[in-house]
């Protein structure tokens, strides 16, 4: 049978195939399912990718349809109020020319000799204004002219001996005996009861100033003369008496009198 097989090409082939065909086939079956199910997984894998993205675009689908909803919203809004501006301004224009129109037809109803007349008085208040504007000029005019004048009659009294009212001298007062040193309008003096300096400058016969104390009866907020000790007095001469009044402070001279006599000298004859 061997020599058979060995003699017969066509057995021959028949056997080696029916020996090698077989394992081959298999293997080649195997390759190409593994090969499917690699295709298989990653269509699955892209499948799942675009369905992810399918649900991300339609959750932004729902955000922009809700801004959009919100837009609208606001959109009606800003046109309901551009509405209603519109309405104010009509019924604004309406009243103004009904006004307009009720003003013409009283002027209309006026008689002509009225309207003559508020022409003429409208003539005669611009006459009178430009008036008073050139009145005001010439009283500035007249003002700064006196202003100056008073500047220069002050620097000749602040000059002059003031000898009609030579008030140097000792003075017997309620704060004390008071040493007076006059230099024209400025007078400087001091006293004894308490201890204290007075200031002032006068005009015909009035003397006002400051006074300062090393202690009185109320600290001031501020410092004068290095002291918180101090205040305002306002007196008038009558010949060789004066009477007025002191304050504290920058305050009115309402806390007291201030008074004094002139001391007359002593003339020893020889």
């Amino acid at each position: 049978m061997l020599n058979t097989i060995r003699n017969n090409p066509i057995i021959s082939l028949i056997i080696i195939c029916s020996i090698v065909i077989p394992p081959t086939v298999g293997i080649t079956t195997w390759f190409y399912e593994r090969q499917k199910d690699n295709i298989i997984a990653q269509r699955d894998a892209i499948i799942e990718q675009k369905n992810l993205e399918i649900k991300r675009l339609e959750a932004k689908n729902v955000k922009c349809d809700e801004s959009l909803k919100d837009l609208l919203k606001i959109k009606d809004n800003i046109i309901a109020q551009h509405h209603t501006i519109i309405e104010q301004k009509e019924i604004k224009i309406n009243n103004s020319e009904a006004k307009n129109t009720k003003y013409n037809e009283r002027l209309k109803e006026l008689p002509k000799s009225d309207l003559n007349k508020c022409e003429r008085i409208t003539k005669e208040l611009s006459s009178n204004l430009q008036d008073c504007l050139d009145n005001k000029v010439s009283l500035n005019s007249k003002i700064a002219s006196l202003t100056a004048k008073n500047e220069k009659l002050n620097n000749s009294l602040s000059h002059c001996d003031c000898k009609d009212k030579e008030l140097s001298g000792t003075w017997d007062t309620n704060w004390g005996e008071m040493e007076l040193n006059q230099s024209g309008n400025n007078i400087k003096g001091r006293y004894s009861n308490p201890v204290g300096e007075i200031d002032g400058r006068l005009i015909d016969d009035i003397l006002e100033g400051y006074w300062v104390q090393t202690k009185s009866g109320r600290d001031c907020n501020k410092l004068h003369n290095g002291t918180s000790y101090w205040g305002t007095f306002r007196i008038s001469f009558d010949k060789d008496r004066f009477y007025g009044r002191w304050g504290y402070c920058d305050g009115q001279q309402t806390d007291g009198d201030f008074s004094g006599t002139k001391k007359k000298k002593i003339r020893i004859s020889e």
